[in-house]
Protein backbone atom coordinates (compact mmCIF):
# COMPACT_ATOMS: atom_id res chain seq x y z
CA UNK A 1 0.00 0.00 0.00
CA UNK A 2 1.55 3.43 -1.15
CA UNK A 3 1.61 6.25 0.78
CA UNK A 4 -1.29 8.28 -0.51
CA UNK A 5 -3.38 4.92 -0.01
CA UNK A 6 -2.29 5.12 3.80
CA UNK A 7 -3.59 8.64 3.68
CA UNK A 8 -6.74 8.15 2.25
CA UNK A 9 -7.46 4.89 4.72
CA UNK A 10 -7.01 6.53 7.95
CA UNK A 11 -9.31 9.34 6.48
CA UNK A 12 -11.69 7.01 5.97
CA UNK A 13 -11.52 5.64 9.34
CA UNK A 14 -12.21 9.41 10.57
CA UNK A 15 -14.60 10.47 8.77
CA UNK A 16 -16.82 7.04 7.29
CA UNK A 17 -15.84 7.93 4.17
CA UNK A 18 -15.05 4.44 3.16
CA UNK A 19 -18.22 3.36 1.35
CA UNK A 20 -21.40 5.05 0.23
CA UNK A 21 -24.26 3.28 2.28
CA UNK A 22 -28.10 3.31 1.57
CA UNK A 23 -30.95 1.16 1.91
CA UNK A 24 -33.61 0.25 -0.97
CA UNK A 25 -37.40 -1.08 -0.07
CA UNK A 26 -39.07 -3.30 -2.50
CA UNK A 27 -42.46 -3.40 -1.28
CA UNK A 28 -44.58 0.61 -1.94
CA UNK A 29 -47.00 -0.83 0.86
CA UNK A 30 -45.68 -2.57 4.63
CA UNK A 31 -48.02 -3.98 7.01
CA UNK A 32 -47.24 -4.63 10.78
CA UNK A 33 -46.65 -8.44 11.00
CA UNK A 34 -46.05 -9.21 7.26
CA UNK A 35 -42.44 -9.95 6.10
CA UNK A 36 -40.99 -7.35 3.90
CA UNK A 37 -37.87 -7.06 1.77
CA UNK A 38 -34.99 -4.36 2.02
CA UNK A 39 -31.61 -4.03 0.35
CA UNK A 40 -28.25 -2.53 1.71
CA UNK A 41 -26.29 -1.59 -1.06
CA UNK A 42 -22.69 -0.57 -0.47
CA UNK A 43 -20.41 1.58 -2.67
CA UNK A 44 -16.74 1.00 -1.86
CA UNK A 45 -14.83 3.98 -2.65
CA UNK A 46 -11.16 4.07 -3.35
CA UNK A 47 -9.25 1.53 -0.75
CA UNK A 48 -9.86 -2.10 0.40
CA UNK A 49 -12.51 -1.79 3.27
CA UNK A 50 -11.95 -4.38 6.19
CA UNK A 51 -15.08 -4.77 7.99
CA UNK A 52 -16.16 -6.84 11.01
CA UNK A 53 -20.03 -7.25 10.05
CA UNK A 54 -23.00 -5.63 8.35
CA UNK A 55 -25.84 -4.76 10.52
CA UNK A 56 -28.96 -2.96 10.44
CA UNK A 57 -30.45 -1.07 13.06
CA UNK A 58 -34.72 -0.47 13.74
CA UNK A 59 -36.45 1.86 15.65
CA UNK A 60 -40.17 3.36 16.19
CA UNK A 61 -40.53 6.67 18.10
CA UNK A 62 -43.57 8.40 19.66
CA UNK A 63 -43.09 12.09 19.81
CA UNK A 64 -45.35 14.48 21.01
CA UNK A 65 -45.70 18.22 21.18
CA UNK A 66 -47.71 20.83 22.31
CA UNK A 67 -48.07 23.91 24.49
CA UNK A 68 -47.01 23.98 28.10
CA UNK A 69 -48.15 26.46 30.62
CA UNK A 70 -46.21 27.35 33.62
CA UNK A 71 -47.81 29.36 36.25
CA UNK A 72 -45.28 31.31 38.57
CA UNK A 73 -46.75 33.31 41.91
CA UNK A 74 -44.79 36.42 43.11
CA UNK A 75 -46.16 38.46 46.22
CA UNK A 76 -49.54 37.47 45.14
CA UNK A 77 -49.74 38.04 41.33
CA UNK A 78 -49.87 35.44 39.10
CA UNK A 79 -47.40 35.70 35.53
CA UNK A 80 -48.09 33.00 33.00
CA UNK A 81 -45.39 32.13 30.50
CA UNK A 82 -46.37 29.19 27.52
CA UNK A 83 -43.52 27.01 26.29
CA UNK A 84 -43.98 24.32 23.70
CA UNK A 85 -42.99 20.60 25.21
CA UNK A 86 -41.18 18.35 23.39
CA UNK A 87 -41.46 14.47 24.55
CA UNK A 88 -39.95 11.49 22.61
CA UNK A 89 -40.08 7.57 23.70
CA UNK A 90 -38.56 4.76 22.02
CA UNK A 91 -41.62 2.11 21.45
CA UNK A 92 -39.64 -0.29 19.44
CA UNK A 93 -35.55 -1.39 18.85
CA UNK A 94 -33.93 -4.50 17.17
CA UNK A 95 -30.45 -5.13 15.85
CA UNK A 96 -29.74 -7.51 13.01
CA UNK A 97 -26.63 -8.83 11.84
CA UNK A 98 -26.69 -9.57 8.57
CA UNK A 99 -23.44 -10.83 7.61
CA UNK A 100 -19.85 -11.48 9.36
CA UNK A 101 -16.25 -10.55 8.59
CA UNK A 102 -14.69 -9.61 5.44
CA UNK A 103 -12.84 -7.49 3.17
CA UNK A 104 -14.86 -5.10 0.87
CA UNK A 105 -12.73 -4.44 -2.64
CA UNK A 106 -12.09 -0.68 -3.73
CA UNK A 107 -14.45 0.60 -6.58
CA UNK A 108 -16.95 -2.65 -5.70
CA UNK A 109 -21.14 -2.23 -5.07
CA UNK A 110 -22.38 -5.41 -3.01
CA UNK A 111 -25.30 -6.13 -2.01
CA UNK A 112 -26.92 -7.62 1.05
CA UNK A 113 -31.15 -8.55 1.02
CA UNK A 114 -32.80 -8.55 4.04
CA UNK A 115 -35.94 -10.04 5.15
CA UNK A 116 -37.97 -7.78 8.06
CA UNK A 117 -41.17 -8.33 10.02
CA UNK A 118 -42.48 -5.91 12.65
CA UNK A 119 -44.30 -7.36 15.46
CA UNK A 120 -48.31 -6.73 14.62
CA UNK A 121 -48.91 -5.95 18.21
CA UNK A 122 -46.94 -2.30 17.87
CA UNK A 123 -48.00 1.17 16.34
CA UNK A 124 -48.40 1.59 12.69
CA UNK A 125 -46.62 5.31 11.38
CA UNK A 126 -49.05 7.73 12.36
CA UNK A 127 -48.93 11.71 11.90
CA UNK A 128 -51.50 13.68 14.25
CA UNK A 129 -51.55 16.83 15.24
CA UNK A 130 -49.46 16.87 17.99
CA UNK A 131 -48.46 13.13 18.22
CA UNK A 132 -46.40 10.92 15.69
CA UNK A 133 -45.05 7.61 15.36
CA UNK A 134 -42.56 7.06 13.26
CA UNK A 135 -40.14 4.10 12.00
CA UNK A 136 -36.72 4.52 10.43
CA UNK A 137 -34.23 1.94 9.21
CA UNK A 138 -30.44 2.37 9.71
CA UNK A 139 -27.69 0.45 7.77
CA UNK A 140 -23.73 0.62 8.80
CA UNK A 141 -20.66 -1.65 7.72
CA UNK A 142 -18.51 -1.83 11.24
CA UNK A 143 -15.40 -0.64 10.76
CA UNK A 144 -12.39 0.49 12.34
CA UNK A 145 -13.23 3.99 12.71
CA UNK A 146 -16.18 5.76 11.93
CA UNK A 147 -18.93 3.34 10.68
CA UNK A 148 -19.72 3.77 7.13
CA UNK A 149 -23.92 4.18 7.07
CA UNK A 150 -27.20 5.10 5.29
CA UNK A 151 -27.92 7.11 8.37
CA UNK A 152 -31.43 6.71 9.71
CA UNK A 153 -33.87 5.68 6.79
CA UNK A 154 -38.12 6.93 7.90
CA UNK A 155 -40.06 4.84 6.49
CA UNK A 156 -44.10 4.13 6.98
CA UNK A 157 -45.57 0.77 7.64
CA UNK A 158 -49.57 0.61 8.74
Amino acid sequence: MGFWDKVKQVKNMVTGGAAEVVVLFHENELELGKPFNITIKAQVKDVDLAIDKVYLKLRAEERVEGEGVEIEYEEGETEIEREIIHLRTTTYEDKLMVEGPMTLEAQQVYEWNVQLVIPEDLNGTYKGKFAWHEYALFAGLDAAGNDPDSGWVPFDIF
